[in-house]
């Protein structure tokens, strides 16, 4: 929709798009797979928008926008599924107004409309008065009559009072929001200390019989899990690529059976001037018929240039297709033979044409040495799916016969291999996961489904786009570690418990000091070697967007100053003195700007819901089918 919004210049279609960007407050359409023959688009609580409808839509749009821009940007909006999307939204938002308009009873004054139409400088003369004439060319150039315009103007007042309604009707207390504001503005300040494991000093090494009481009290956190080694070997298409070679007789042969392939389609040169008024349009032709035929192009070019002043280069259409032109004036212009121009304009929905052909670009084949390459390549591509299909069979079926994965390797001359050792986690014995056994899908749990000794089939990983099969080489069970094995792990593990055990109670006793001499907090942070920050300013929220403040935030503003909090990390831990509260005034131009946003976000909230409750009301279905499928066959023409 941005583009189109930007391509609008139009009054109409500054009408439409606002008209569409207030109902999209409203609505959003989401699509479903329904009845691909059905000649509807749209179905809206049974109201159908039919393929004609949409269509001539499409049209009436497609050549509003042609009439304002041809930049490329333009032309490849047009062309694609967005364009279709944008038309179509339109299309049933406007139906859906109808509906809104009809539930709510609004309806505006066709006078007041009226008046408005009136006023719009747009519509007016030089002399700065309504002119109808303006009006109707408009709407001529619009596709729409006097009283479809009307009728849709009435159903955008609707919408805007309902929209209106639904933020005037937020029920904002503006000594509330004053409350809210301050009280989420306040600040704390306090002094905080920070300790972690280097602050624990004097821990005595354990004897035999604690390290085997430890032992005894974490025996489940020492059993080493169950372990598989297998032999891998991955491979993708490339690896057999070398086998599928084109040679020249083959792209030629299909070359020659698909001929109608390989043609530029046949394009002309044109010169070009559309009119308004169907008059203005036979008189140019009048007038060119009694100008001198030796040279008719150029009698067309002085023609236009005395009438319209416009140049040569303004009216000429070069390189121009059949399809490149509008329905409607396409194939008489393509029937027309060198210097030959239409004895009767020709009409549009963007006025009357006068076409001459300046020169025929005929159809012609495209040498088969600028298409081989091409060629190749497509008849690889089509033979590369069955060629892997094939290899992957085969080496199936050789690794069920030989049970090996280093013979099926050396015969189709895979170079991947590796072998690994993991547990259920994927994980090796140091803990880590190679890249390798990261990226291919399930083989962890394949291998672990697999008895001893045995192979998989081939399987495919998506993430890699790779082929793999491997073999359990050994597999060896989970069992508990003995002590005298793991006598040292024990020994660390028992160390970072303690250590964590003493800092606990560090601070427990620091927090327990501060409580009774909180003016003392520097000189304990010296005295234990402890981070010390004097004042730190604290939010209730870390930012505007979290929802819920920190651990540490959220006890400081929950005590009075002087109060003592500590964090439950088991490292890093904060130890915080609160020293004073920091009070938030707002103004009242403040509290009148804080409300207007939540006035808005209140209607907003609201209007979404009635968006809800306007869906199921009137149920949309979108055959999206259909416009793919049209889409598509329009795009290979």
């Amino acid at each position: 929709m941005q583009l189109l919004r930007k391509l609008a210049h139009g009054i109409f279609f500054k009408i439409v798009l606002g008209f569409v960007a207030l109902v999209f407050i409203f609505t959003g359409i989401s699509s479903s797979s329904l009845n691909f023959g059905a000649p509807w688009v749209a179905k809206i609580d049974g109201k159908k928008i039919s393929l004609n409808s949409f269509n001539s839509e499409l049209n009436k749009v497609r050549e509003s926008i042609l009439r304002r821009t041809n930049e490329k940007g333009a032309m490849q909006y047009l062309a694609s599924p967005q364009f279709r999307s944008d038309v179509l939204s339109n299309m049933v938002n406007k139906v859906l107004l109808e509906k809104l308009s009809e539930d709510l009873e609004i309806s505006a004054n066709r006078d007041l409309i009226l008046a408005q139409i009136a006023k719009n400088s747009a519509f007016k003369n030089k002399e700065g008065k309504f002119d109808y004439e303006i009006f109707k060319k408009f709407l001529a150039q619009s596709g729409i009559d006097e009283n479809k315009y009307i009728a849709d103007m009435q159903n955008q007042i609707a919408a805007a009072i309902a929209f209106q309604t639904f933020n005037s009707i937020s029920p904002i207390s503006f000594d509330y929001i004053k409350r809210l504001e301050e009280f989420s503005k306040e600040k704390r300040i306090a002094s905080t200390l920070t300790l972690n494991i280097s602050n624990v000093s004097d821990i005595k090494l354990p004897d035999e019989k604690t390290l085997q009481d430890f032992y005894q009290q974490h025996k489940t956190d020492y059993v080493k899990p169950e372990f598989r080694t297998i032999s891998l070997i991955t491979f993708n298409d490339k690896d057999f690529a070398k086998t599928l070679q084109v040679n020249d007789e083959e792209a030629l042969k299909y070359y020659d059976s698909n001929k109608e392939q390989f043609q530029k389609a046949e394009t002309r040169d044109f010169y070009h001037i559309i009119f308004d008024k169907e008059e203005d349009a036979k008189d140019f032709i009048s007038k060119l018929k009694e100008s001198n035929n030796d040279n008719i192009a150029q009698s067309f070019i002085n023609l236009v240039k005395t009438s319209t002043n416009k140049s040569q280069k303004n009216i000429a259409l070069n390189g121009i297709s059949k399809k490149d032109l509008l329905p409607e004036v396409a194939d008489t212009a393509f029937k027309l033979n060198s210097n030959e121009y239409n004895s009767q304009p020709l009409q549009s929905a963007l006025g009357f044409h006068v076409f001459l052909t300046h020169k025929i670009n005929a159809s012609e084949a495209i040498a088969f040495d600028k298409v081989k390459d091409d060629i190749k390549k497509k008849i690889a591509e089509e033979g590369k799916e069955k060629l892997l299909s094939d290899k992957i069979s085969q080496i199936d079926d050789t690794l069920l016969a030989s049970n090996s994965i280093s013979e099926t390797a050396q015969k189709f001359a895979i170079k991947s291999t590796a072998k690994y050792t993991i547990n259920k986690d994927g994980r090796n014995e140091n803990g880590t996961i190679s890249d390798e056994i990261a990226q291919l899908d399930d083989i962890v749990t394949t291998a672990f489904s697999l008895k001893n000794g045995e192979t998989s089939k081939v399987l495919y990983s998506k993430q890699i786009a790779k082929y793999y099969a491997f073999k359990v080489d050994a597999i060896e069970e989970s069992h508990q570690l003995e002590f005298n094995s793991i006598k040292q792990k024990v020994g660390n593990d028992w160390l970072i418990v303690e250590k964590g055990n003493k800092l606990q109670q560090l601070v427990r006793n620091i927090a327990a000091q501060l409580e009774k001499n909180p003016a003392e907090i520097e000189k304990i942070a010296r005295s234990h070697k402890i981070k010390f920050d004097k004042a730190v300013e604290f939010s209730r929220f870390n930012n505007a967007n979290q929802m819920m403040p920190d651990e540490l935030s959220d006890k400081l503003f929950a005590v009075k100053i002087g109060g003592v909090v500590t964090t439950s990390a088991a490292e890093n831990i904060k130890i915080a003195l609160l020293k004073e509260i920091k009070h938030h005034t707002i103004s009242d131009s403040e509290i009148q700007a804080i409300g207007g946003k939540y006035a808005e976000a209140f209607g907003q909230e609201i209007t979404g819901q009635y968006n809800q409750f306007l869906l199921k009301k009137h149920p949309l279905e979108i055959n999206d089918k259909l416009i793919k499928s049209q889409f598509e066959q329009e795009a290979a023409q």
